[in-house]
């Protein structure tokens, strides 16, 4: 039988038909790629602005981080970060802006993405277009950081600009004035908003001021304030706190819902001070024998649940 292989011609044509179709054929499937991974964004921008109008429902706040989304599981991943299919760059620290429609929130996602230098959502930048006016309060609330009240009190934001006069309308001056906040209500021409808040208000425990200034029609300047109020204690989980008998230690299972978190864990005898009490950032405690025990877990505002334990 005569045997005959590809001749040098036959090869070399081979190798340059194949060339052509690779030109062809990758850059499509690169924009094919591109689309999957551009459609997979859309998706996942689709799911925050859902899952961020329920936080800004029940929270009260109308602008914040994908991850507070996270933070507060309304957003399942275990790895907490949300990654951009695109480049693989996380996306935890674009803000998110709700506003009220009606009994409901919708919500927006932004492109807006702020950082500190280690990398971290930087939340003293998490507001919206300000650039000229600031909003101070009274009774010592600081803007985006938690407080705890005791009894009914007035909360007032002020603009901290001296120059600044609003009114209904343009004129001699004044710029139109437009203050609203987390509850849908409005009020125009005041260069101060109140709102009442009761001390045993613990379900709608934020508030956010928002404060818009207009030439005319025009929108010029555009500021907000957020009043964060955690007058409820932590939750203790009897259920799911266990007691490693080997190690001797016990796991307190605590949760400070969307509150300001929790600060510090104690365990000590039935007649321990958890007002006085030495507390512990890990909620491990170590040289635990059986018995009955007070456990004392502290947020970061001071507020104190003490629950008494059996092991």
């Amino acid at each position: 039988m005569n045997k005959k292989g590809f001749t040098l011609i036959e090869l070399i044509s081979s190798i340059v038909i194949l060339a052509l179709i690779l030109l062809i054929i990758l850059p499509l499937a690169n924009n094919i790629a591109k689309m999957v991974k551009s459609q997979q964004k859309n998706n996942i921008i689709d799911e925050l602005e859902v899952n961020g109008a329920r936080y800004a429902f029940d929270s009260g706040e109308t602008i914040f981080f994908v991850e507070d989304l996270l933070m507060y599981g309304y957003m399942d991943n275990e790895e907490n970060k949300i990654e951009d299919p695109t480049d693989n760059s996380s996306m935890n620290c674009y803000a998110i802006k709700a506003s009220k429609v009606g009994d409901y929130y919708k919500a927006t996602f932004t492109s807006e993405e702020f950082k500190t230098a280690d990398n971290k959502c930087d939340r003293t930048k998490l507001k919206e277009y300000n650039t000229q006016i600031t909003i101070t309060s009274n009774n010592g609330v600081k803007d985006n950081e938690w407080m705890r009240l005791v009894g009914d009190v007035t909360l007032t934001a002020n603009i901290k600009n001296s120059s600044i006069t609003c009114s209904n309308f343009v004129n001699n001056g004044a710029s139109r004035c437009v203050w609203s906040d987390s509850n849908g209500s409005s009020i125009v021409g005041s260069n101060i908003r109140q709102i009442q808040i009761p001390d045993n208000s613990l379900i709608n425990s934020r508030y956010n001021f928002q404060l818009t200034m207009y030439e005319g029609e025009i929108n010029i300047l555009h500021t907000s304030f957020a009043m964060k109020i955690d007058n409820q204690k932590p939750e203790f989980s009897n259920l799911n706190s266990k007691y490693d008998s080997t190690t001797k230690t016990y796991r307190i299972i605590a949760t400070d819902g969307m509150g300001s978190g929790i600060a510090g864990y104690y365990l000590g005898s039935t007649t321990s001070n958890c007002a006085s009490a030495t507390y512990q950032e890990s909620n491990v405690i170590n040289n635990v024998n059986k018995g009955n025990y007070k456990a004392c877990i502290k947020d970061k505002v001071g507020n104190i649940l003490e629950v008494n334990v059996t092991i």
